[in-house]
């Protein structure tokens, strides 16, 4: 099995170094490398909340998303760690790329529920037809293009509101944003449906559901 590609770890003086970062706050760049030494320090928070400084400022850094990833991912939350690491893998980072086929997830990762297949009486739309907004809300969730997929979750929630992931995937979407109350609302309704990821994600937050 192939080993998970993480950055090479660093030395107390690379903290050091980032600490006049801050002075150039327009920087995405400055916040990422900063995030990025205090991932090596394994300070996950302090990288999570650089790296999202970073992305704040260019949605289309890659490496942003990546390391934020990471970060989640050695934090515990595999949830938020996929959803961050598959967006950088979209984006063609190789190293992302080479962890998503490493631990086995899939680029949009959906479980289809066939049972559920009935029409809306209120639009005649079906849960299939859900399911294809969820799906293409997560490649625009993907994409970095959040308020567009929280239109699709919308929609998709209109069809079928019984459907645990589109409050999840929602929930993040809100988050990407800075939108916090919104974004905990859908995540603990979706934690409260069943949804361990959603579950997993509040728990490694801190948040009481």
């Amino acid at each position: 099995m192939a080993k998970k590609k993480t950055p090479k770890k660093s030395n107390k003086e690379d903290i050091r170094v980032t600490e006049t970062i801050e002075i150039d706050s327009d920087s995405a760049f400055a916040h990422y490398n900063r995030g990025l030494a205090y991932y090596r320090e394994s300070k996950y928070q302090l990288a999570i909340d650089c790296c999202s400084k970073a992305i704040k400022i260019d949605k289309n850094y890659a490496d942003a998303y990546y390391v934020r990833g990471l970060a989640y991912y050695d934090a515990g939350a595999d949830f938020i760690a996929c959803a961050e690491i598959v967006i950088a893998a979209h984006m063609g980072h190789e190293l992302a790329q080479q962890f998503v086929k490493d631990k086995g997830w899939e680029w949009i990762k959906l479980e289809m529920d066939k049972k559920k297949c009935k029409p809306s009486p209120e639009t005649g739309n079906t849960t299939d037809d859900a399911y294809s907004l969820i799906k293409k809300g997560l490649k625009l969730f993907d994409e970095g293009e959040y308020e567009e997929a929280i239109d699709n979750f919308n929609k998709a929630i209109g069809i079928n509101p019984e459907i645990a992931e589109a409050y999840a995937w929602r929930g993040l979407a809100y988050a990407e944003l800075d939108m916090d109350e919104q974004a905990n609302k859908d995540l603990k309704k979706a934690a409260r449906m069943g949804d361990e990821d959603a579950e997993e994600y509040l728990s490694s937050h801190d948040i009481d559901w």
